[in-house]
Formats: structure tokens, sequence, C-alpha cells
């Protein structure tokens, strides 16, 4: 798979979670945290609110690395997007384990697809030796 097409989806997907953070707040928090209610509530709401303008803003950032040409800057980004995902993944599984937050399916599924798929890609691009 081409590296433009592989982050492209890597930016969908963070896109998506703050869409659905910006959108539905109240219902994600209560998603992870049903027995909040009141001030709790309120304030979980205001976090999503604030976590769905970073989480887009990493969204524009990979969205805006897609055109890079360099072969070796290609495997760094998607290395990092490997790394970056494939934390968010470990992360919703400790969450669900030490925290008692239910486990949230489709993003953990999102984020494991999308960590293999970065590193799958990188995998194919062969590095470029330079010589100065």
């Amino acid at each position: 798979m081409k590296t433009k097409l592989v982050l492209s989806i890597c930016a969908a997907v963070p896109a998506i979670v703050a869409a659905a953070f910006a959108s539905i707040p109240e219902l994600v928090t209560l998603a992870a945290f049903p027995e909040a209610q009141g001030y709790a509530l309120e304030i979980g709401v205001t976090l999503r609110y604030a976590l769905a303008s970073v989480v887009f803003m990493v969204a524009i950032v990979i969205f805006s690395m897609r055109n890079i040409e360099a072969i070796n800057d290609q495997r760094a980004v998607l290395m990092g997007c490997t790394i970056a995902f494939a934390f968010m993944f470990t992360t919703i599984i400790a969450l669900s384990v030490f925290r008692g937050i239910p486990l949230q399916v489709p993003p953990m599924i999102a984020t494991a697809f999308v960590a293999v798929l970065c590193l799958r890609t990188r995998s194919k691009l062969e590095p470029t030796f330079s010589v100065l």
C-alpha cells in the first residue's frame, strides 16, 4: 500500500475520534464512566471538547505529512505513526485492566489495525543511503 494512502488512513482515525468527541461528548464520557453524573459528567464533557481539539490537531499534522517524497522520511513518519497508534492501543487495554474503564472495542481495533498497517507499509519501503 502506498505511503500517502496509509497516512491518509492514519489521519482519518483521529479525525473520526475528534468528531465523536466534539459531537457527542456526553455519550463518549458515559461510555468510559457509566456512573458519572452531575459535576463529574460536566468535567468529562469539558475534557472531551479539549481532547477533540488536540486529537484533531494530530490528524491535521499526520494528513499534512502525506506528500513526503524521500523514502527515509516516509519510513521515519510511518515508524512514528506505528509507535503512536501502538501506544494508544496499549493505553486502551491498560485503562480497562488497571482502571476498570469498560473496554472500548472499536478504538482498540482501529488503533491496532493502523499500527500494523503502518509497520507493514514501512517494512516494504527500502531504506536509501546517500554518501555526502
